[in-house]
This record gives C-alpha cells, sequence and structure tokens, in this order.
C-alpha cells in the first residue's frame, strides 16, 4: 500500500486499505487449517476486494466523481477472483513440490 501511494502519488488511501484489509484476512485467516488451500485461496480473494472497496469508498469520500463506479466495480471483482485463482493454483504447486523440511511434527 505504502509502495502504490508513493509510485502514484497517492493520499494514504492504499496504504490505509491494504493495511486494514491485511489485518481483517490475518484475523480471520487464524482459524483455518494449513493443509486447506481452497479456503486460504477464497481468502486472499475476499481480502483484495475487500482492500479495493475500501480504497473505492475513501476516494469517494475525497470526492471522487460517481460515474466510474461500475467500471471499478467489475475490475475489482475481476481482480479478485484471479487473485484467488492463482493463490490456489500456487498453493497445489507448493504442496506437490515443495518439501516441508520443518522439525514440527504435523499429525503425531
Amino acid at each position: 500500500g505504502v509502495l502504490d501511494d508513493a509510485c502514484g502519488a497517492g493520499t494514504g488511501d492504499w496504504t490505509l486499505a491494504t493495511t486494514l484489509g491485511a489485518a481483517g484476512a490475518g484475523r480471520v485467516g487464524r482459524g483455518f487449517f494449513a493443509d486447506g488451500f481452497v479456503r486460504q485461496g477464497l481468502l486472499v480473494g475476499l481480502a483484495v476486494a475487500l482492500r479495493d472497496l475500501l480504497f473505492w469508498a475513501l476516494e469517494r469520500l475525497e470526492g471522487f466523481p460517481r460515474g466510474t463506479g461500475t467500471m471499478h466495480v467489475h475490475a475489482s471483482l475481476i481482480g479478485a477472483a484471479l487473485t484467488a485463482a492463482l493463490t490456489i493454483v500456487y498453493l497445489v504447486a507448493r504442496g506437490r513440490f515443495v518439501v516441508d523440511r520443518t522439525s514440527v511434527e504435523r499429525y503425531p
């Protein structure tokens, strides 16, 4: 979020939206099992959608024009769906190709 605002000469909206979205996803994600890649992928997609919703709500409070709302909703939903799909693909690939090298027993 900070880099988005720094590169785009933003007013701090991305920073705030990303921080709140990540905090919410981290809070919800604590209860998930490490092996459940579909739930984790959907959580990431939901976090992206929440981040965009917070950003555009903040932009609206600053006086952003109303006419482009539908376009931004569509772009946000498509971005969230693609992010969720790529997260699931990544988690499946990581589970198949990465060997867990920790000394913690998962299933005693």
